[in-house]
C-alpha cells in the first residue's frame, strides 16, 4: 500500500541519547518514503547537529545516523535546515552534509503548510 501524503519531520533534539531523538524519526521517514510517502526532515534547535558530517558514535554504543540519512536520501527524501538554528549554535553549512537545504527561519510557516501532516521527535 502506498502512502501518498506529504509529510513534515521536525527534529529538535540532539542526534543521540533522547527518548524522541533523530535515529527513531529517520527510521520512520524511511518507512514512508520507501511507501512511497513525500517527506522532508526539517532540522531545528539541536536538530541541526542530525546532518553534522563525520559523526562517529561508536563509543556511545549506538548506529551512525548518517548511514540511516544516506538511505533516505536516496529514497527520495529532503532535508531542510534552519539557518537560525545553525548559526545560533556556531555552526556553517559546510559542517554539514552536502545533501541539506540551508533555510531561512521565516519561511517555517510556509514550509508547514506544504505538508499534510507534521510530526515533531
Amino acid at each position: 500500500m502506498a502512502i501518498n501524503k506529504k509529510i513534515l519531520i521536525a527534529l529538535i533534539h540532539g542526534t543521540y541519547g533522547h527518548h524522541d531523538d533523530c535515529y527513531g524519526a529517520i527510521q520512520l521517514a524511511n518507512a514512508i518514503v520507501a511507501k512511497g510517502g513525500d517527506v522532508t526532515l526539517f532540522l531545528r534547535s539541536d536538530g541541526v547537529y542530525f546532518a553534522m558530517k563525520g559523526q562517529d558514535p561508536i563509543g556511545l554504543g549506538l548506529p551512525n545516523n548518517l548511514d540511516e540519512i544516506s538511505d533516505f536520501l536516496e529514497l527520495g527524501g529532503t532535508i531542510k535546515v534552519d539557518s537560525n538554528a545553525l548559526a545560533s549554535r556556531g555552526l556553517e553549512p559546510g559542517d554539514l552534509i552536502e545533501e541539506v537545504e540551508i533555510m531561512d527561519n521565516s519561511l517555517a510557516i510556509e514550509l508547514i503548510e506544504q505538508h499534510e501532516f507534521c510530526l515533531t521527535f
